[in-house]
């Protein structure tokens, strides 16, 4: 049986403030962006996927939404 959870990631730009909603998954080895707002990216790294600003092509500020 598979079981996934979602829940939903406020992301903020440290330099240019840009803010939005993303959308997450997570089943029982990997978290997936199932909705990633305009103005961002997903960039990979040695440590996993990381959401960049696509403007000021630097890491954005990720905290879970808690419903």
């Amino acid at each position: 049986m598979k079981i996934s959870h979602r829940w939903a990631v406020a992301v903020r730009c440290p330099v240019c403030a840009l803010t939005d909603i993303a959308s997450m998954t997570s089943d029982d080895v990997v978290d997936t962006v199932q909705r990633l707002p305009e103005g961002f990216k997903i960039v990979k790294t040695a440590l996993g996927d990381v959401i960049y600003c696509a403007v000021c092509n630097r890491p954005a500020s990720t905290l879970p939404i808690d419903p």
